[in-house]
């Protein structure tokens, strides 16, 4: 997360908000400053805002929450489709390799034509008979 900007008359010490509370709200509802860093030890230690700017502010949290959400269920989808097609192409690749294979005889590919095709299939047809 990148470093918080806020001006110098956005600093109140824990003191001055004690003793000056009532001007650093008016300050925040006018919008006269968007916040008030509050130091503790001369160190930043709270942030306080107008209520309606910190609503506005988590509401587009909340949104942003969701659309990252839907994002990610998104990509997720799409690695699964993904991972299919692979497993689909896969698979084909398989079964092309696998009738290659059943149809080569001692490395060698046998092509049979339609009329070698017939023959052989009339040849088993008299053979059962």
């Amino acid at each position: 997360m990148s470093h918080l900007l806020y001006s110098s008359n956005e600093m109140f010490s824990s003191t001055s908000l004690i003793r000056q509370s009532k001007q650093i709200f008016d300050k925040l509802n006018t919008n006269e400053i968007t916040k008030a860093v509050i130091l503790r030890d001369g160190k930043p230690s709270f942030v306080m805002l107008d209520f309606d700017k910190y609503e506005t502010i988590f509401l587009e949290y909340e949104k942003l929450k969701k659309d990252n959400e839907n994002i990610k269920q998104i990509n997720m989808q799409t690695i699964k489709q993904t991972k299919d097609e692979v497993g689909v192409v896969k698979n084909k690749t398989t079964e092309e390799d696998l009738a290659k294979t059943l149809n080569s005889e001692n490395g060698l590919e046998i092509e049979l034509d339609d009329e070698d095709k017939e023959n052989s299939l009339a040849e088993i047809k008299e053979f059962w008979n």
